[in-house]
């Protein structure tokens, strides 16, 4: 492989990772604000 195939990969397979963390972060802001007051009620319980 040349060295620019590598730098492609390296950057493609960031680009992924980016996007796969991004995606699960809006997903947990949109779960989170759904579910706020129960899953605060839930953890003052557990405390």
């Amino acid at each position: 492989m040349d060295a620019l195939d590598i730098v492609t990969w390296a950057l493609a397979g960031f680009g992924i990772l980016v996007a796969i963390a991004a995606i699960a972060f809006i997903g947990y802001l949109i779960f989170e604000d759904k579910f706020k007051k129960p899953s605060a009620k839930d953890d003052e319980s557990k405390k």
